[in-house]
């Protein structure tokens, strides 16, 4: 029993912490999404299951949001005064061992 305990204490020790999963987040933001701009926390929680960070960044692109067909004709007029739009992602950073898990689109204010 002693040697399964001290197990459970390396565990913990190998765990990675919250300004970790951060750091690994706002990094694959530059690699995922390379025009984004100024990324900047949301939020930070760990998941219902407490597998994984879910860590919330919000950062700014350029141009105007996707449109397509009579939408997009509507909108090139206003795509000179919508310069930068801001994206909030959801990414999931694996508690143990701080691999990168994926992301997921976020709703403002949520």
């Amino acid at each position: 029993m002693h040697e399964h305990s001290h197990s459970n204490a390396l565990d913990v020790m190998n765990m990675i912490d919250f300004k970790q999963a951060i750091q690994t987040a706002i990094e694959k933001v530059g690699e995922l999404v390379p025009s984004a701009q100024s990324p900047v926390l949301e939020e930070a929680v760990i998941s219902e299951d407490d597998k994984v960070y879910e860590i919330t960044l919000s950062y700014n692109v350029d141009g105007p949001p996707p449109a397509s067909g009579a939408a997009q004709a509507a909108l090139a007029g206003l795509a000179g005064l919508l310069a930068h739009r801001r994206e909030f992602r959801v990414f999931m950073i694996d508690k143990q061992s701080g691999d990168f898990r994926g992301f997921r689109r976020c709703k403002e204010g949520k």
